[in-house]
């Protein structure tokens, strides 16, 4: 699906940059369908219920660019504080009342995507200097270090779930590296609700596993989501990579964005 969502975006995006986040968001509710099944409606189940708050934010998305809003704004600092609250405590309200620990860890991850999140998105937006992005390879990251602390840490569902949207983003990664290599310096310069859709995705399904894994390392699964914040430093110093050959580039960049994630899956194997 990766490989197709990005096919369309390569070559439609400048005249409809919202079609590839609501894309997005269709594949990833595909994936939770075809992993947990049609949802009972009220939803009970939190497996359930996220399937709902995918099609919440859709609708948030699109009426966030309908308001022409730029990223950065007031207002988008608003719309993302509710994009994450809100279905995060219908998600785990039960659990917040129970566990302190995890409801510290899920405060710090949202905390740290309330922050960042919005500030990457812009970042890889930002003049490009013949240099890719690293969120991309950042959320590429991101989803396999939260596949691999689930299944390690005994929440199997959030394992094949985050592992089939890291093949989504694999596949995307993919061709919009090919483009890169093919002479387009903006190939990995997403449009605002594409990068936001990823990011928010992400953000989702690592706290997600914070809540629902039983045996996981809370350490580790803050860990999973700070690539984003590598991705932003990265991408506010790219002068400090111009100088490698082009096809390198988007390689070290991936590399150094990703070591909290690798950090984040030593520590979920040696639990």
């Amino acid at each position: 699906m990766g490989i197709a969502i990005a096919a369309t975006h390569r070559t439609t995006h400048s005249g409809v940059p919202l079609l590839t986040g609501l894309l997005l968001l269709a594949a990833a509710l595909i994936i939770h369908l075809l992993g947990e099944g049609f949802p009972a409606f009220p939803p009970v189940a939190s497996k359930h219920k996220v399937m709902f708050v995918i099609v919440g934010y859709a609708v948030l998305l699109g009426a966030s660019y309908a308001s022409r809003k730029k990223i950065g704004s007031p207002y988008t600092w608003l719309a993302s504080l509710v994009a994450f609250t809100i279905p995060v405590y219908w998600l785990g309200q039960n659990i917040f009342k129970a566990n302190t620990t995890k409801s510290v860890t899920v405060a710090i991850i949202l905390l740290i995507a309330f922050a960042i999140l919005p500030l990457a998105v812009k970042a890889q937006r930002a003049p490009q200097r013949n240099a890719p992005s690293a969120l991309l390879p950042a959320l590429l990251a991101t989803f396999i270090a939260t596949a691999i602390t689930s299944v390690l840490g005994g929440y199997i569902g959030m394992s094949t779930v985050a592992g089939a949207l890291a093949a989504m983003t694999g596949g995307f990664l993919l061709i919009i590296f090919i483009g890169f290599l093919r002479g387009d310096n903006d190939a990995f310069s997403l449009p605002s609700p594409a990068a936001l859709s990823f990011g928010w995705l992400a953000v989702l399904h690592v706290v997600m596993t914070a809540l629902f894994t039983p045996n996981a390392s809370a350490i580790g699964i803050v860990l999973c989501i700070l690539p984003l914040v590598a991705a932003y430093c990265i991408d506010s110093n790219q002068r400090l990579f111009a100088g490698l050959p082009r096809p390198v580039q988007p390689i070290v960049m991936g590399v150094v964005a990703a070591a909290p994630a690798i950090i984040a899956i030593i520590i979920a194997f040696s639990i």
